[in-house]
């Protein structure tokens, strides 16, 4: 057990100091800005269902922006791709509206038609949670539960050794 414990120790440490996943904060207000929109848009738009963490990028507009060059927590990169999007005329949805028309419309660009981007349900939590994804708590949880497995094993051992 003594052995195991420095090792155990810096795997809980650095599961309690790792940052925890979530989507980028300023994006919603910087393609607001970038756009001249009068409203941020909801995380749906790049993220489905909203559920924000690494990973979770994955609707059509998310994914064509990644394609040219969006980066997490790189407001840098937001306003290249957006440039790149408009040189390239992107239509996410295939409706033959642009994705930066659809956005200057208020509508979807990740579905078919003049769907309004409110017209979807948001999470209570926001752009900055991560519902069930990278909880630090939760890995913690894991590793003291390991960690207190193993040190009933060993004493399970010692026991039987002692009779």
């Amino acid at each position: 057990m003594a052995k195991q414990f420095p090792i155990v120790a810096a795997v809980l440490s650095a599961m309690l100091v790792a940052p925890a996943a979530s989507a980028t904060r300023s994006f919603p207000n910087d393609l607001r800005t970038e756009l001249h929109l009068s409203y941020a848009p909801p995380c749906a738009l790049c993220h489905e269902l909203g559920m924000t963490g690494i990973g979770t990028v994955t609707t059509p507009f998310g994914e064509s922006m990644r394609l040219r060059g969006l980066r997490a927590g790189d407001s840098a990169s937001l306003s290249e791709a957006l440039g790149r999007m408009r040189r390239d005329n992107v239509d996410s949805d295939g409706d033959g509206v642009t994705d930066l028309d659809e956005l200057a419309h208020g509508t979807d660009p990740n579905r078919y038609g003049f769907v309004s981007i409110f017209d979807q349900q948001e999470p209570s939590y926001g752009c900055t949670a991560s519902a069930g994804r990278s909880s630090t708590g939760a890995l913690a949880a894991i590793a003291l539960s390991a960690f207190l497995l193993l040190a009933l094993r060993r004493r399970k051992s010692h026991r039987k050794a002692a009779e």
